[in-house]
């Protein structure tokens, strides 16, 4: 089905080269061909490395990746751009909910995490940052997802039940 669906032997020669790379070659591959359910897999050799290296280290990251397809592209563009702290990871959450304002809430945070998760896990596997540069990123990612959690539940709460007369020190 993978080579059906591009038609080319040069993804054929890609997986030949990548694929004795990745700690599970046989979950990389039963990834790919659901990922190539959906169309054909990318013929960059770059791009194609990156879909390889998250099926094959993770089922989270490829479960991830084949649910959301259009990710890729940002993907790539956002590895490149090094680790980002609590403020960036806020700005960055604060313009996705405006993007996504159409959606649920809570559904948009997901997908945000997800979309984190995936950005510094690659980062991670690809070794292109240190150990304690991932723990800090996967630190600012967390709270920041956190914190605007926090302000989603009390806005509803406020929404609910009007704006919090006292405060319980207890």
């Amino acid at each position: 089905r993978i080579f059906l669906s591009t038609g080319s032997d040069r993804i054929g020669a890609l997986l030949a080269q990548i694929l004795p790379d990745t700690p599970d070659p046989d979950l990389a591959l039963i990834h790919l061909e659901r990922y190539c359910r959906e169309g054909a897999p990318p013929t960059d050799p770059e791009t194609f490395q990156i879909l390889l290296t998250l099926f094959g280290f993770s089922p989270y990251l490829a479960e991830s990746l084949i649910n959301d397809r259009q990710y890729l592209p940002q993907l790539l563009r956002a590895r490149r751009q090094g680790a980002s702290g609590v403020e960036e990871y806020r700005g960055e959450l604060a313009r996705w909910l405006r993007i996504h304002q159409g959606e649920e809430t809570w559904d948009a945070l997901r997908t945000f995490k997800r979309r984190a998760n995936m950005r510094i896990a690659l980062r991670d596997l690809q070794r292109t940052a240190s150990l304690p540069e991932i723990c800090r990123e996967i630190s600012a990612s967390a709270d920041a997802l956190i914190q605007c959690g926090l302000e989603m539940v009390m806005a509803d709460l406020t929404e609910r039940f009007g704006r919090p007369q006292a405060f319980d020190e207890t």
